[in-house]
């Protein structure tokens, strides 16, 4: 896991719903349908739910833009220029959807060298037309998905917003929430949906080679350390609340176990030949606490998201 930069916990946000009048009312989670509501609400003023829209959404929008100014791209166009034109991994491995797939690819790229060109060509009047109009059509209809990775996928979406909000709950700032939720998505959901180059998946079964590859269900990996301390930490993901929350609680387990007793990292260090005495021993028990204090908090977040919002069984109201 990526170590965050920021794991203080010292904000507090309010309990109570204050009205029109000032009138100061308790905020009580039962008069909610489920969590997921009583959260928008508590948190309104601090984070709205990220919302994904659809292929057809952004295609109809994009559509009617292009009408208007035919050298607007859409993102998939953005991403062909921003990679230099240079065609995407085909991740296909049936001939004909191959083919299909290399022939879409080379007119998309036709078409947005095109419009490349003529985008460098506007003049400041054109352009600054066309800045006013994006503005305009932003207000009512969708331009882009923020977060492209969630896009795929409902239950990542709702394991990212679920994770933020528990961020919050849990005491931390939004921008170090938003960061957990990042890494709960990354860890904890099938790693096909959100990435079609399993290379990395793979490389981490140098630890285990017992261990079979499962693309629509990847295991969860934990370090060495971890790992050996409780097996179960490490696990198979299934798409499934029950289970992986209390997977995810194993994990919170041994995490908390191991710093909790600083001992352990100290002899894991004097067993491995690598590690020569003094400095380096520090630096490597300073590294795994570092780690392991992360790992714990991202999967405190992602633990309650599966526990209490129902990230497989139901589609989460993301309207605000």
């Amino acid at each position: 896991m990526r170590i965050h930069p920021n794991l203080n916990v010292n904000y507090h946000y309010k309990s109570h719903h204050i009205d029109k009048h000032g009138n100061k009312t308790p905020l009580n989670e039962s008069s909610f349908p489920d969590r997921f509501e009583y959260m928008k609400h508590k948190y309104k003023d601090v984070f709205l739910p990220v919302r994904v829209h659809s292929p057809q959404q952004l295609a109809e929008t994009n559509a009617m833009i292009e009408k208007k100014y035919p050298f607007h791209l859409s993102d998939d166009e953005k991403c062909l220029f921003y990679m230099d034109f240079r065609k995407p991994i085909n991740i296909y491995k049936d001939p004909q959807k191959a083919k299909a797939e290399d022939e879409r690819i080379t007119a998309q790229i036709v078409k947005a060298k095109a419009k490349v060109q003529m985008y460098k060509n506007l003049d400041k009047k054109t352009y600054q037309e066309y800045k006013a109009y994006l503005a305009e059509v932003s207000k009512t209809r969708p331009l882009k998905n923020e977060h492209y990775a969630l896009s795929h996928s409902q239950e990542a979406l709702n394991l990212y917003n679920a994770s933020v909000y528990e961020g919050l709950e849990q005491g931390y700032d939004l921008q170090t929430a938003k960061g957990l939720a990042n890494q709960a998505v990354i860890t904890y959901m099938p790693h096909i949906k959100h990435n079609d180059n399993n290379e990395a998946l793979k490389s981490s079964h140098n630890l285990f080679p017992e261990w079979q590859i499962d693309e629509e269900n990847p295991e969860v990996l934990t370090d060495p350390i971890a790992h050996k301390y409780n097996p179960k930490s490490s696990f198979i993901i299934q798409q499934n609340d029950a289970f992986m929350a209390n997977a995810i609680l194993s994990q919170i387990q041994t995490f908390s176990f191991l710093l909790n007793h600083p001992g352990v990292y100290a002899q894991e260090a004097k067993k491995d030949e690598r590690i020569a005495p003094g400095e380096q021993t520090q630096e490597f028990i300073n590294s795994y606490k570092k780690m392991h204090t992360n790992d714990l908090a991202v999967a405190r977040v992602a633990q309650k998201a599966f526990e209490q919002y129902g990230i497989y069984n139901q589609r989460l109201n993301i309207s605000t």
